[in-house]
């Protein structure tokens, strides 16, 4: 019996280390129709929700010069609540990631409830680029990508036309929350609602986090909840999906809301391939 309860207590810890230490590097390939030869290819690393989780740099500098990835996106929550102090554990990688890649954030719902313009100016002092309801253009060869960045709160047709602009070139947009594709659920009249959803089929690719891939999930009902507070969400859970005119990825993130805990749920670092396709 001694021998049984101490295999049982070994299966556990390693259970608990693989779900919740063991990071998952998630490689994936978007195929996108009127990709420039050029960007071809291309790869971004995505890093969501740390959460003031601090990482392995060592670690993860191999994995991103093994990848060679040419961006760094990072998809907001960089702190947990309202606590801006967490963000300095992430001093380290936020001092690594520029020097691999140019790096690129947006802000998320706990970086405004923190405090956004002290996150910003921190992820700034480290060399970090933050797309705040704008876009810059990506060059690699003789071709150009739009790398957009849009900000939590999603309460204002303004910041999103600010941010998607009218273009023939290939949009890649940076947000928070999947929510994007729920206007719905936003706070606005039913024109603006309408006018959101027709803006939202310009980006080519939509790279968010938010809702931890569920964080817990049970066997064969899958995740308990997301941040969206809707029990057993069937959708906008974690992975790649089509949504209206282009692809949307969703990151399970780093780090922890609430109960410090993930089951069927790793941690993630996401390399995107951007491939073109007829």
């Amino acid at each position: 019996m001694p021998t049984i309860l101490g295999l049982l207590l070994l299966a556990i810890i390693g259970i608990y280390v693989w779900e919740n230490h063991i990071i998952d590097v998630a490689e994936v390939e978007v195929p996108i129709k009127g990709l420039a030869a050029d960007i071809d290819g291309m790869r971004i690393a995505l890093f969501s929700d740390l959460h003031g989780r601090p990482l392995n740099v060592g670690w993860v500098e191999n994995l991103l010069l093994r990848h060679d990835v040419d961006l760094i996106a990072l998809t907001g929550d960089y702190v947990r609540g309202r606590d801006v102090g967490s963000l300095a554990r992430l001093g380290p990688l936020l001092k690594l990631l520029p020097q691999i890649a140019p790096t690129y954030a947006i802000c998320g719902n706990h970086d405004r409830a923190a405090g956004w313009d002290e996150i910003k100016a921190l992820l700034e002092q480290h060399g970090i680029s933050v797309l705040d309801n704008s876009y810059t253009y990506i060059t690699r060869g003789a071709a150009q990508l739009i790398l957009a960045g849009l900000s939590y709160p999603y309460d204002s047709i303004a910041d999103l036309q600010r941010t998607l602009p009218l273009s023939a070139d290939t949009i890649v947009l940076l947000t928070h929350s999947p929510q994007v594709f729920r206007p719905e659920h936003l706070i606005m009249m039913e024109t603006e609602r309408t006018l959101w959803q027709e803006l939202m089929q310009r980006p080519s690719l939509t790279l968010v986090g938010h809702t931890h891939g569920g964080q817990i999930k049970l066997p064969l009902l899958g995740a308990v909840t997301t941040a969206s507070g809707q029990l057993f969400p069937q959708e906008h859970v974690e992975g790649l999906s089509w949504e209206g005119s282009g692809w949307l990825y969703i990151s399970r993130g780093l780090g922890y809301t609430g109960m410090q805990m993930r089951f069927l749920s790793r941690p993630e670092i996401a390399i995107i391939t951007l491939r073109g396709a007829d």
